[in-house]
């Protein structure tokens, strides 16, 4: 099966496409992005969807107020295509490869959902980030925890841990089927550090719970959310400015 059919699969199932839009580290990161909208004096916020398939989260966004205008970035022309039905302006761009389409100082908001995992060159997309944001402008962005407190389970009895992938064939040695392509896994403190280095400031962390899971292990699941080093999902907000401390979100 080629990466285009893989493609066309996944923005197909529209019934997957809404389960990741009403997961738990989506719904996180909105309420994020309304606080932020509704607490800003600016009078026109533009925000990127980076990583933005068929632009339902976009549509979400731009519902929330009339200030808000909204952009989308994805590597699939398939997702483009339905972003651009739904009246949002989209590009098809490899973050891997290329540069964003905008000047610098651009955003307001960057808005990357269960992106960077994907990435050969994460660096590069960070970069990108930072030079499109504008002076105190946000990056929410969300990731699987590598050191979930269910991988540090499975490591300990030997077995791969959640999320990771040997192959890209098959899943070896973990439980699951599904090969989902993530190169890239973080736990909190290198994410922390890697945002860091790259100058962004983090200010808030959030813990979310992984939608895959029955209602047993999501009950558990949803209990560690209370800790992020051990949740399931990294809900992180950061901030381009060296000068903001983690309490000034709800008064930007």
């Amino acid at each position: 099966m080629g990466k285009e059919t893989c493609k066309k699969n996944f923005y197909e199932k529209e019934e997957m496409v809404k389960t990741l839009v009403d997961a738990d580290r989506s719904k996180k990161s909105f309420k994020i992005l309304k606080d932020v909208i509704f607490n800003s004096s600016v009078e026109e916020l533009k925000i990127l969807d980076l990583g933005c398939g068929n632009g339902e989260f976009m549509k979400i966004i731009a519902d929330l107020d009339r200030k808000v205008k909204v952009w989308g970035i994805d590597t699939s022309n398939l997702a483009i295509n339905q972003v651009e039905k739904k009246g949002f302006r989209g590009f098809v761009v490899d973050i891997n490869r290329r540069k964003l389409p905008f000047p610098e100082d651009f955003f307001d908001i960057i808005y990357s959902g269960d992106v960077i995992e994907h990435l050969v060159d994460p660096d590069l997309m960070i970069k990108e980030v930072k030079r499109t944001l504008k002076e105190d402008g946000f990056l929410i962005l969300t990731t699987p925890n590598l050191a979930s407190w269910y991988n540090r389970l499975l490591l300990l009895f030997g077995f791969q841990p959640i999320f990771s992938e040997v192959s890209t064939e098959k899943v070896f040695g973990r439980p699951g089927s599904e090969i989902v392509g993530h190169l890239r896994l973080y736990t909190l403190k290198s994410l922390k550090d890697f945002l860091s280095h790259h100058g962004l400031k983090i200010i808030n962390i959030e813990g979310a719970y992984f939608h895959g899971f029955n209602s047993i292990l999501k009950a558990i699941d949803n209990f560690f959310t209370r800790f992020p080093s051990i949740s399931s999902i990294l809900v992180v907000t950061a901030q381009r400015t060296q000068n903001l401390s983690r309490g000034n979100l709800n008064s930007c």
